[in-house]
């Protein structure tokens, strides 16, 4: 899995993830990428999911800890471009009720307070 950052707006952070959110080296970088951002300020972080075919138990621990670590900062994580099998993953296990989940980095952007 890799992960490109880029800032879309001024403290808002993109994070455009690509591949399969599994248990390994990969998923341990993105924690580390997210949770130095936090400790930096970068506090509005906006996930975009949409070229993450498969996300194991390990991803979903991943995820959540994440938005927890974001949280815990004072700040807001958003996911975007969920595919409909992840999505289906997100609610069987029942955390789509914590994760702020929009249709588009346009929408997660207006909802983080882009202008």
């Amino acid at each position: 899995m890799t992960v490109e950052q880029k800032a879309i707006a001024p403290g808002i952070q993109l994070l455009a993830l690509n591949g399969r959110l599994v248990l390994g080296r990969e998923s341990q970088q993105f924690e580390k990428q997210v949770e130095e951002l936090a400790k930096a300020g970068n506090l509005k972080l906006i996930l975009d999911m949409s070229q993450v075919p498969y996300v194991d138990s390990a991803g979903l621990g991943a995820l959540v800890g994440c938005n927890s670590k974001v949280k815990n900062a004072g700040g807001e994580m958003r996911l975007v471009g969920v595919e409909a099998r992840v999505l289906q993953l997100l609610k069987l296990a029942f955390l789509d009720s914590i994760f702020a989940i929009d249709m588009t980095v346009a929408d997660a952007s207006k909802a983080l307070g882009a202008n």
